[in-house]
Order: C-alpha cells, then structure tokens, then sequence
C-alpha cells in the first residue's frame, strides 16, 4: 500500500527547484522553508519517505526581520528544519563555497528543542544530508545552523555560522573568490582573457602554419599591465590578435558593469530595509507608532521613492 502523502516530498522539490528559477516572480519567492519528515517515520532512524513543508515566510529587503519572521514558523516543541535563502546576502570578509551554478544560495537550519529525545536529536543531525541531497546539496553553503531556541534563530546567529564555516575552511577556499558573492578578481580575469587569445593566437598560427610552412611560429602572448610581448609576424595575423584582445576586453567590462549595476541595486534594497529596521527600534525607544508608509529619516524617503522609480 502507498503512502498517503507520498507527493508531498516531491511538491516540496519542486517549490524548491522553483525559487531557484531566476524567472519566479518576487512575490512566490521565499526567504525560508520550515520543513518536516512526513508522518509515519516516528520510529525510522532514516526519512527515507521524505519530507514536506510545514510553513514559509515571504523574502523581504530586511533580512533581521524575515529572520524574526522564520522564528515565528517555529513550534517551540516539534523539530524542525529550515532552508533560508541568503542569496542575496552580503558579508565582508566572509568566505563561501562557490557551485557550478554561482554562489551558495541557502543555509539549512536544524531546530532541536531541548524536550527532544537523545534519539531525536542524533536522527536530526543523521537526516541533514539526505535533505539536502534531495533538494539540491550544490544549493547549500557550508555554514549551517542548529538551534534549541526559536531565540537563536536571528540574522546574528547566521554571521557566526559563516564566520565559522570560514575559518573551518581556510586555505580551501581560492583567494579569487572573496565575499559571499565569490566573483572573479581582476587578476583571474586577466587569466581568462589571456587564455582566450592564446587559444586563437594558436589557432590562427596552425593555419598559417599549413599554408606556408616558412613562417616562423609566433611566441605566446602574456597579459599583464597591457603588455602583449609578440615575434616577428605578417600583418594580417597582428590584425587578428587585436580583434580577438579587444574581443576579451569588451567581455571583461561587460560582465564588471553588469556586476557593478547588480550589486548597487541589492544594495539599495539593503539599504531601505536596515533603515525600516533602525525606524523601528527608535520608535519602540520613544513609544510612538510605527507606520512603514510614513517614514520618519529622510533617508529613508528619498531611498524607497527612487527604488520605487526603478
């Protein structure tokens, strides 16, 4: 006999697959998934049935706050585990693995409360992988969260998980790949360009080579500071080497302003939710009302009308 609620693993896949989709529309997207093993694995050391989705919270542009929000999903006395996007998460100076696909998008959160039996808590810890491998382990960071409290589930308890990811991982991670979005630095880029135009150089040298078995075989070039050391060759081959660098040029400015215009629009998304989050704190201070649609920091204001622009 099948179980009964044998779809609801792979609904949970899906609505997974879906967030990762960069045509979702923002308001389908999900800043975290409370997800719990389907019902008759009470006594099963393995979720081999699967799991399934308890409750969701929508993602914001303020990151403490969907972090509150994901605490409030949280029964108190029930385990539990929490996919959290952090795609869109910025730390200085905190390193990440970086997947085939970009950078890590998700952190898996365990909730253990302490009524838990020893056998609870060990099966919890024993399922973190096969959870991920079900939904996609190369979607996951390092940095992981296990928590006893819905208290512990905050934004600051995050940090700590990637600091101590980073430093678990130092010397695996490749210098080329700083921050939490892990992108190329200029040096890896010169790398780049530099093995695209030796390829064509070599490419275009073996052809003339079959033409005309005189001409001397031109020397690799190197990329470095604008400096293209080059033998003796026709003109018709210099004029094909300057293509092909102005070629890796252009891809290389490309792909820096589209991450420049990228990175300073999260940032202004950034920024207009920390400045709700520090409204509301001043007002909790002062005891007066807080309205989202009035702003009180001018900041604030001029930030959320030219978002609104975009």
């Amino acid at each position: 006999m099948s179980h009964p609620q044998r779809h609801l693993w792979p609904a949970l896949q899906r609505r997974f697959a879906d967030q990762n989709q960069p045509n979702t529309a923002p308001d389908r997207l999900m800043r975290g998934l409370c997800i719990v093993p389907l019902d008759g694995q009470e006594e099963s050391a393995t979720f081999s049935l699967g799991f399934r989705e308890e409750r969701s919270v929508r993602r914001t542009v303020s990151l403490a706050r969907d972090f509150q929000a994901l605490a409030g999903t949280v029964d108190s006395d029930q385990p539990c585990y929490i996919a959290i996007h952090v795609g869109d998460v910025e730390l200085d100076g905190a390193a990440t693995t970086v997947t085939a696909q970009g950078k890590a998008k998700w952190c898996l959160l365990t909730y253990v409360p302490p009524t838990c039996s020893a056998f609870e808590a060990k099966r919890m810890a024993d399922n973190r992988a096969g959870l991920k491998a079900g939904l996609g382990d190369d979607m996951f960071g390092p940095a992981s969260m296990w928590c006893v409290s819905p208290d512990q589930i905050t934004l600051s308890s995050y940090m700590r998980a990637v600091e101590a990811a980073a430093k678990a991982n130092e010397g695996k991670v490749s210098s080329a790949t700083p921050g939490i979005y892990g992108r190329r630095d200029d040096s890896s880029r010169q790398e780049l360009a530099a093995s695209k135009i030796q390829g064509a150089m070599r490419r275009k040298d073996s052809t003339r080579r079959s033409g005309d078995d005189g001409l001397q075989t031109p020397a690799a070039g190197t990329v470095g500071g604008g400096v293209m050391a080059l033998s003796a060759m026709g003109d018709s081959a210099v004029n094909a080497h300057a293509h092909v660098q102005g070629d890796a040029t252009e891809l290389i400015w490309e792909e820096r302003i589209k991450g420049v215009r990228q990175a300073y629009g999260d940032s202004r998304h950034r920024l207009v939710g920390a400045l709700e989050d520090l409204e509301r704190m001043l007002c909790n201070l002062t005891g007066d009302e807080y309205r989202q649609e009035e702003p009180i920091l001018r900041a604030r204001a001029h930030l959320a009308k030219s978002v609104s622009l975009d």
